[in-house]
């Protein structure tokens, strides 16, 4: 969902500006390398968080 939503956001010319600082993810291992960056832009911007205990858990359903 997260290469979706930023591939769409890249078609659209639009700007994801930093708003939050960078964080690693405790399962980042887990992240295929086809939406590392997808996920690093999309939670830079704010608008992807991934778990309350540190992990984006990219295998689990989205909500």
């Amino acid at each position: 969902m997260a290469a979706l939503a930023y591939r769409a956001s890249r078609l659209a010319q639009i700007q994801l500006a930093p708003a939050v600082p960078g964080r690693a993810f405790s399962d980042h291992s887990d992240i295929q390398s086809y939406a590392a960056e997808a996920i690093e832009k999309l939670q830079q911007a704010g608008i992807m968080d991934g778990m309350p205990e540190g992990r984006f858990a990219p295998d689990d359903y989205s909500t």
